[in-house]
């Protein structure tokens, strides 16, 4: 995974290309396993995801999100997902807010999107204990 900076915002930037400095990278699973043994604790109370468009990847193939009470977090819209192989999940073709929406509904959590800003929003996800 690259992080390309984006203009003045030197918070912002994004992971969707192949240009930028290379970044280390490690399973979202794992780090859920890792948080759970060092805390003791068999669920996760809140993960707060704001990853330059990498979100996508990472929820779509997460197999511990049944282990998360509460997710807060920021989507970038994506029109054409083939734009991007390096974040191309199974058959989508978008990632917009419904699909994110349907997905971590049917992974029972019930999801408000908290702020739309173009193709850009803020969600909150949880999940009833």
């Amino acid at each position: 995974v690259n992080y390309a900076p984006v203009g003045l915002n030197t918070g912002g930037g994004n992971t969707l290309g192949n240009t930028g400095v290379p970044v280390k990278t490690l399973p979202f699973d794992s780090i859920v396993q890792f948080t759970r043994e060092v805390s003791g604790q068999a669920y996760i109370r809140m993960v707060k995801i704001d990853c330059e468009g990498a979100e996508w990847p990472i929820l779509l193939t997460a197999d511990s999100l049944h282990l998360i009470q509460e997710i807060i977090g920021e989507y970038h819209e994506i029109d054409n997902v083939d734009d991007f192989p390096a974040i191309k999940v199974g058959n989508y073709n978008k990632y917009d807010k419904q699909v994110l929406i349907d997905y971590l509904t049917e992974k029972d959590f019930e999801v408000t999107i908290v702020e739309e800003m173009g193709k850009l929003g803020k969600f909150r996800a949880v999940r009833e204990k």
